[in-house]
């Protein structure tokens, strides 16, 4: 049996939905604009979480360890990735302009929420344009985007980090081999760095490495703890036990219990809710959930025997997202920004899947 894309069928093919992939990404540079024009977005009030973020840089750029194992050093209760990769606009801070540095920082993560967008469009574009556009377009405008968006987060590097590791690690739906391999590894593991979600699609990048574990296990792993140790290994040696205590003990053990139901937290999944003054949202929720649900089984079954090894590690990554999330765990809302990343790629895979049964 031929694959979609080697059908003919010029809206099934992957080159038209890349460029397909542009127009939701337009939709995004809208949406995240108008944030960055409202009152005091840009240089005013800042997010507790993003204030850490910059602050723990800023404390970096002046020499000072973070974590707590010396009097001066920053406590920081997450690993450090985030925290180099704004070292740049920490740098700006020692000029006097902490303000504008603050500015920039926003108008970066601005960017790459923006090619976020674009990303989660082309990695839908195998099953076509449907696919494409759907996949980008529920990205662009799912409504908890804003936590995650409006100020310099985790979540938008984490996304960015983890959808170029799986454009690094396939082509044409197949993984590749060689130097490419590696590189996946190292980007899904500089993923890590910033939040140990991330870990979610690395063991789904080398589950998929295992079907071919000569050539492309030792590659992906290499790149992982590479990923991983590039960013951390001069933290963890400065004091072993406060970083291990305050990025996974505190962070993979902060978890605690909530108190809401399962449909609250299908609700929180899909977006609704107070962000979209839906009055019920937990009846909604359950409905949409349902029938989301019936249409990717139909979908995955009715392409079992022409689906990529790229269809199955995405699907699988949004299944392991989707697990955490209806754990009786407190999550940040952000966490959902990562989540609906990879659901809306199988939700336009889908869409594109059954529009061309």
């Amino acid at each position: 049996m031929r694959k979609r894309s080697e059908t003919g069928v010029w809206w099934a093919s992957p080159h038209i939905a890349a460029a397909i992939a542009l127009m939701p990404t337009v939709l995004a540079i809208f949406v995240i604009v108008h944030e960055l024009t409202l009152h005091a977005a840009l240089g005013g009030v800042t997010l507790e979480p993003a204030g850490t973020n910059f602050a723990s840089s800023v404390s970096l750029s002046t020499g000072q360890l973070l974590y707590n194992n010396y009097p001066n050093s920053f406590p920081l209760t997450q690993p450090p990735g985030m925290s180099v990769l704004l070292l740049p606009f920490a740098w700006v801070t020692h000029g006097g302009d902490a303000s504008g540095a603050m500015a920039a920082a926003r108008i970066f993560t601005a960017a790459v929420s923006i090619i976020n967008v674009f990303l989660v469009g082309l990695t839908a574009r195998r099953h076509g344009i449907a696919s494409t556009f759907v996949a980008g377009v529920l990205f662009a405008v799912f409504p908890f985007a804003f936590y995650a968006t409006s100020s310099y987060m985790l979540e938008p590097f984490l996304v960015l980090f983890c959808l170029l590791a799986f454009q690094a690690a396939f082509s044409q739906g197949e993984m590749v081999t060689g130097g490419r391999l590696i590189l996946a590894g190292s980007l899904v593991g500089f993923a890590i760095s910033i939040k140990p979600w991330a870990l979610i699609p690395a063991i789904v990048l080398l589950v998929c490495a295992a079907f071919n574990w000569r050539q492309a296990l030792a590659r992906v792993g290499a790149g992982i703890l590479g990923g991983i140790a590039v960013p951390c290994v001069l933290f963890f040696l400065a004091s072993p036990s406060s970083f291990l205590h305050d990025v996974v003990s505190a962070e993979l053990g902060s978890g605690g219990s909530r108190s809401g139901t399962m449909s609250s937290r299908i609700a929180e999944i899909l977006g609704l809710g107070a962000p979209i003054s839906v009055t019920r949202p937990n009846t909604l929720a359950l409905a949409i959930g349902s029938i989301l649900l019936i249409l990717v089984l139909v979908a995955a079954l009715g392409r079992a025997s022409t689906s990529s090894i790229a269809d199955w590690a995405i699907l699988g990554t949004t299944v392991g997202l989707v697990v955490i999330a209806l754990l009786p765990a407190s999550l940040p809302v952000a966490y959902t920004y990562f989540l609906a990343a990879f659901g809306a790629i199988v939700v336009g895979n889908t869409i594109g899947t059954i529009l061309s049964m």
